[in-house]
């Protein structure tokens, strides 16, 4: 399916750039953190043409899940919250949905729902902390940056000049199916 059509099947908005903030509800993915970026004056001017996705399927407290839904609430962005358990297929419609994938949690492992979005032509911006060397060693395409603040400027950029970014992820397919494939 094309990524409108995949939009479409999950009810989200094809006029808009989809965001997807990490993948669980883990506080180590700091989604309020990153939400805190999405109040800079520049970006609120784009909210029009944004919807946040927040996949908060496991981990996390219900604690830190209301946190989250309440910082959600005070802005000013359309925005979907899965949160109940999704089946493989309509897991793979989310990566294939999103346009934008932000990965800054404060640790990984070499996450497997990086490397989906990376496959799925997604624009992904990640923390230079992170441990994806092979990722690089192998070429693909993702955006790096050190520290959380950055973000604001970053996603700017991305916005006001989307199909050139977009361009850059033509070969990350290529890229995991030779590393991740089974």
């Amino acid at each position: 399916t094309t990524k409108n059509e995949s939009k479409t099947k999950l009810g989200w908005n094809t006029k808009k750039i989809a965001i997807t903030i990490g993948y669980n509800l883990s506080p180590n993915q700091q989604h309020i953190e990153i939400l805190n970026q999405f109040k800079n004056e520049k970006i609120k001017e784009l909210s029009d043409k944004i919807q946040l996705i927040l996949p908060l399927t496991y981990g996390g407290t219900p604690k830190y899940k209301k946190q989250l839904f309440e910082k959600l609430n005070h802005l000013q962005y359309e925005y979907r919250v899965y949160d109940t358990f999704l089946d493989d297929i309509e897991v793979a419609q989310i990566r294939k949905a999103s346009d934008i994938m932000i990965q800054l949690q404060k640790t990984d492992q070499f996450s497997g729902s990086m490397q989906e979005h990376l496959f799925a032509h997604n624009i992904v911006i990640t923390g230079s902390w992170l441990p994806y060397d092979t990722l690089k060693e192998n070429n693909a395409w993702f955006i790096e940056i050190d520290k959380i603040e950055e973000l604001a400027t970053t996603l700017l950029n991305i916005m006001n000049n989307f199909e050139s970014y977009w361009n850059n992820t033509r070969t990350n397919p290529e890229v995991i199916l030779k590393l991740s494939s089974w």
